[in-house]
């Protein structure tokens, strides 16, 4: 919602780059420049709390829908909205990737099927098909 809200205020993406690469990087690792910056008749504490929704860590974001609508009404106001409240979360990293693979069951491979041209069957229904046109080819070629 606050690169919806950015792009809707300011008329462009937070990070523009020349490549997916460097736009997926720049998420990661670079700050968005503040709105105000972009648009001067916005107000300091729109811009506040768009970069707040724009927070690399997840417990420095709004942590609910309505933290987030009251963040807005105040900066509405003209008031400086309350600051978030962080989560307290588990000591471990609040960015830890996890397989897929551990949800997903795990399944037998499928049995691997011969390719359709190595089948015998195949094959005798080629060879006689040649045969047959050739014969009808020369046979054709006699009465001309």
């Amino acid at each position: 919602v606050g690169v919806l809200l950015y792009e809707l205020l300011t008329g462009r993406l937070p990070f523009i780059r020349d490549t997916q690469f460097d736009v997926m990087l720049a998420h990661l690792t670079a700050l968005p420049r503040p709105p105000v910056e972009l648009k001067q008749d916005l107000s300091p504490e729109l811009s506040a709390v768009i970069l707040t929704a724009l927070e690399k860590d997840p417990l420095q974001r709004y942590q609910s829908a309505q933290a987030f609508s009251h963040a807005l009404e105040a900066a509405a106001e003209g008031r400086a909205p309350a600051p978030t409240r962080p989560v307290v979360a588990d000591p471990a990293p609040s960015f830890t990737l996890k397989p897929v693979v551990d949800r997903a069951p795990i399944l037998p491979a499928p049995p691997e099927e011969a390719p359709i041209w190595t089948s015998p069957k195949l094959w005798a229904a080629g060879v006689a098909t040649f045969i047959l046109t050739m014969l009808a080819f020369f046979a054709a070629m006699r009465a001309f």
